[in-house]
């Protein structure tokens, strides 16, 4: 007994630490494989609809394998498939594991897992040394395939429409769902891919074709797709033969129905291999969409419930052959043939059906026109009612409810001239489902006012009378503009919301009318934010160290583009306009000289922004004023002294009146002595020499300029004297500016700072060249950046 109690304990032990661990590895939080994606896009959801994932989103994989996408703030979890593929939307793709790649020689490859792959100009999807080439198959999982090019779409015989890159859904049954992104659409009948005259896809069979090769993709990986019959009719006789796997069929149609809602490559709805939803096989090749139940009116009435009542069986392609077998009996003991309605497909969209039938009346036995109704899954409620052509059409039914299971059943009568009279004939199809649309959002431009977005249907709708799109700010304001219908069904419209609020959330949400009366609205976006539009976040004007002045900003737009930086200096006291040389410019700021003649101004700083408005050929200035009032004070001046030299013949050298203008003296005295002239002169000869000595001193009179400036440092400095012709008065700042390539270098010095750190220049002048031209020293740093203009007085 105590060995039992201790073998007891330690079970017990065991399935309670195997219960917690369970326990908490469902609750965990824990992330494998976690990426961040860089970009936005969309996704097929475990459910198989379309998901959004925006910049900064999160996918990673969940301890028990589920692969899941949120946000960066874990608000928007959302499951999606476990092999998949993300649709960046610029047209990149990533895949969450690693797949088989079958390119059209057969041969394969595996892909590189949550990376993303780029799409090149020769329609191949690259990553480092992997390549996806064009017309090639990645297999993703069974019954999942992307086909990496464009095809043409054949349901049946009959060329629907083409996609470009498609991800493929194969349920159990043979029906397939066809993501072209970000439209997606359910085949119910056999579908085929045409990529050019030398391959072909065989979506349903899952064979690709190229020139003579025959490429089983099944082959790679396997396969469970049981594409079944779901035909058509017999007498109470074979219904009798068919009775005994009703029941059990029955409740796998819901089964299959639920399968093809939530489609998942490892997850689908279960069951023998005869109890799928799926597409019969005609005796000509065709494949259909139904079951039948027949009625003969030689039975009683209750057999005619019954067989209406058993008509959700599925029958076998075994099963099938019976009923061919059984029919052909029948046939043979009467001299005319009963007429067959085969269901070659139904197209389920959102709100309507389109199906094709074709009714084989040999014998033209068929009484009447036959009758469709068009019938609730769930409660047998007979939504709509036509009666339609006698041998094959494509006819549709509109106004139904999405994301709902109908069925369809055809009633039609026939009269085989034995004297038996009129029999009927009611053949259901199998439960479909109308499809469930999701509207998707993308982000196309935004700026500090307005928002361009791109709205767009994941499923197709051609029964829209009205579209509106609904724009919902963060307070809970809101208002709506319209939209054309024809555009959102059709690969989406760019609406372009204006007058926004800067740095504000808004989410969009598309509203659908129906030509029935009736309105859906949609899942809404996520929010989206305006820019902060045309910010000045600094604007300061300083001298510098050097005596420069220099305007610092930080400046931001998704507004307008900045194309040239100019400043406007203006006089504290005057308001007058000082014009300016640029010495430096960055994105940044601006480094200038003003052009002031005086040694000394105050001034403020104005920034003005030339931009061009986004997206327009629109020019404007964008004006900033700078309160700071700045002290502009050059520390120098620049003086031209006249400096009197006499070319003296009298006893006086040239030299002895270099050295006196050498040394600075302004006038040169010149006495003479009478004594010293060896001959007599009178008054007026005196007078005349006098004369022409003062004329000659006039023309020979030299000038001084003499530059002096406080350096801010001791070092070398390149001083460079600079003239231009005298003119009449200059006022404006425009004609100071048109004047400035009027100056011209005619002389540089390298000059030394004292230690005092005054610098001190001088240069030698002709009298006519004072009386020609303007002067002014241009003043250098040992970079040759221009410090100031120092502008000579006489």
């Amino acid at each position: 007994m105590k060995g039992t109690a201790k073998i007891i304990v330690v079970l017990g032990t065991v399935v309670l630490v195997l219960g917690a661990v369970l326990f908490l590895g469902s609750k965990t939080s824990a992330h494998f494989e976690k990426i961040t994606l860089d970009k936005a896009g969309v996704v097929m959801d475990s459910n198989v609809e379309t998901a959004q994932f925006s910049t900064g989103d999160v996918l990673y994989r969940m301890w028990n394998e589920e692969e899941m996408i949120d946000t960066a703030t874990g608000t928007q979890k959302r499951q999606i498939l476990t092999d998949n593929i993300l649709f960046f939307e610029d047209n990149d793709i990533l895949f969450t594991d690693k797949f088989t790649v079958i390119d059209t020689n057969g041969l394969t490859e595996k892909t590189r897992s949550r990376v993303v792959y780029n799409l090149n100009s020769e329609g191949s999807y690259t990553v480092d040394n992997s390549v996806i080439a064009e017309n090639s198959i990645v297999k993703l999982a069974k019954r999942m395939y992307f086909l990496n090019t464009a095809a043409k779409v054949y349901f049946g015989e009959e060329e629907v429409t083409t996609v470009d890159r498609p991800l493929l859904l194969i349920d159990k049954t043979g029906s397939v769902i066809v993501y072209d992104v970000p439209t997606k659409k359910r085949y119910l009948g056999h579908l085929t891919l045409v990529v050019d005259e030398k391959k072909r896809f065989d979506v349903s069979d899952e064979k690709y074709y190229v020139d003579d090769r025959v490429i089983d993709l099944a082959s790679f990986g396997g396969t469970d797709n049981k594409k079944l019959v779901l035909e058509s009719s017999s007498s109470s006789e074979i219904e009798k033969e068919t009775k005994s796997s009703t029941s059990d069929k029955k409740n796998d149609t819901e089964d299959s129905l639920s399968a093809e809602r939530n489609y998942s490559s490892e997850n689908s709805a279960s069951g023998t291999d005869n109890n799928q939803l799926g597409l019969n096989t005609n005796s000509d090749g065709s494949t259909g969409a139904g079951t039948s139940s027949v009625s003969n009116t030689e039975e009683t009435n209750s057999n005619v419930s019954q067989g209406s009542s058993n008509s959700g069986s599925f029958i076998t392609l075994k099963d099938y052959q019976a009923l061919l077998d059984k029919i052909d009996k029948l046939n043979k003991k009467s001299e005319k043939a009963i007429p067959v309605l085969t269901l070659n497909y139904i197209n389920p969209e959102v709100t309507n059906i389109s199906y094709n039938y074709q009714i084989i009346d040999v014998d033209h036995t068929l009484v009447g026109s036959p009758k469709v109704e068009l019938i609730k899954n769930k409660s047998d409620e007979v939504v709509d009612t036509a009666y339609i052509s006698p041998t094959s059409s494509i006819e549709a039914f509109t106004g139904l409810v999405p994301n709902t299971a109908y069925y369809l059943r055809f009633t039609y009568q026939y009269d085989l001239g034995k004297g038996e009279g009129v029999q009927s004939l009611e053949v259901k199809s199998n439960p479909f489902e109308t499809t469930k649309v999701e509207a998707v959002y993308q982000l196309k431009h935004v700026n500090s006012d307005a928002m361009t977005i791109k709205a767009s249907l994941d499923q197709q709708m051609s029964d829209l009378s009205r579209v509106r799109l609904k724009i919902t700010a963060e307070d809970g304001t809101s208002f709506s503009i319209e939209g054309n219908t024809n555009l959102i069904s059709n690969g989406g419209q760019e609406f372009t919301i204006s007058d926004l609020l800067p740095e504000t959330k808004y989410q969009y949400q598309l509203e659908l009318f129906l030509t029935s009366g009736e309105s859906l609205l949609l899942k809404e976006s996520k929010q989206y934010q305006t820019l902060a539009g045309t910010i000045l976040n600094a604007l300061d004007a300083s001298v510098t160290e050097n005596n420069l002045i220099e305007v610092a900003y930080d400046w931001t737009s998704v507004d307008y583009q900045l194309q040239d930086v100019s400043l406007k200096l203006v006089n504290a006291t005057t308001e007058y306009t000082i014009p300016y040389r640029i010495v430096g410019q960055s994105d940044e700021g601006l480094t200038v000289v003003p052009l002031i003649e005086g040694d000394y101004s105050t001034f403020s700083v104005q920034l003005n922004l030339n931009v061009l408005k986004a997206e327009s050929t629109k020019s404007e200035v964008l004006t900033y004023d700078d309160d700071t009032i700045i002290s502009y004070n050059k520390n120098a001046s620049s003086v031209i002294r006249q400096q009197n030299t006499e070319f003296l013949t009298f006893g006086t050298s040239f030299d002895s009146n270099f050295n006196a203008l050498s040394e600075g003296i302004d006038q040169l005295e010149i006495t003479t002595d009478s004594s010293l002239m060896n001959s007599e002169t009178t008054d007026s000869e005196q007078l005349t020499e006098t004369n022409d000595l003062n004329t000659l001193n006039e023309q020979n009179d030299n000038y001084m300029c003499i530059l002096q400036w406080t350096a801010p440092t001791e070092a070398e400095y390149t001083v460079v004297t600079e003239r231009k012709e005298k003119q009449q008065s200059i006022t404006t700042p425009l004609e100071i500016l048109s004047q400035e390539e009027n100056w011209q270098a005619f002389d540089s010095q390298t000059v030394a700072v004292s230690e005092n750190n005054i610098l001190k220049m001088e240069l030698e002048l002709s009298k006519l060249s004072v009386d020609t031209f303007e002067f002014r020293q241009a003043i250098y740093d040992n970079n040759g950046t221009l410090m100031m203009y120092v502008y000579s007085r006489e």
